[in-house]
């Protein structure tokens, strides 16, 4: 496994879904605490926390490398946007979740991966059932 430097991205699997948050160095890890064991934060918060806390139980977490890092901010100028979001409490589980935050912090574009094929999976379902629903019509149903 990559020896983590401070400002790499890492994401650890909740199962459902993958939670994302910047390496601070020392062990720490800065995140959106937004959910955490599958629990809504009564006050979600960009925080800075221990990486035990942010494994939250897992025992394994991934480095997050993008496809084209040629247009990223250097690991130095990834971790000092982290840091520059402390205590921001602006969650929201569709536009500005912890892969929003990991994201914007690395690229400068606030994008989630996870809600866009949410979204492209309901679309595709909701599709399917107008289809078949097509389907019966002209069958005479």
């Amino acid at each position: 496994m990559k020896k983590l430097i401070r400002g790499d991205v890492i994401r650890v699997s909740r199962g459902l879904y993958d939670h994302y948050g910047i390496y601070a160095g020392n062990g720490r890890v800065i995140h959106y605490n937004g959910s955490i064991s599958g629990k809504l934060q009564s006050e979600p918060r960009v925080e800075e926390v221990s990486m035990q806390k942010f494994l939250d139980g897992s025992n394994t977490y991934e480095y997050w490398q993008l496809d084209d890092e040629s247009d990223c901010y250097s690991p130095e100028e990834t971790y000092l946007r982290a840091r520059s979001k402390l205590g921001e409490q602006n969650y929201d589980l569709v536009f500005n979740n912890c892969e929003h935050f990991a994201r914007w912090c690395k690229t400068g574009e606030k994008e989630s991966r996870q809600v866009r094929s949410v979204f492209l999976m309901a679309g595709a379902l909701v599709a399917g059932l107008f289809a078949s629903k097509d389907d019966e019509q002209s069958e005479g149903w």
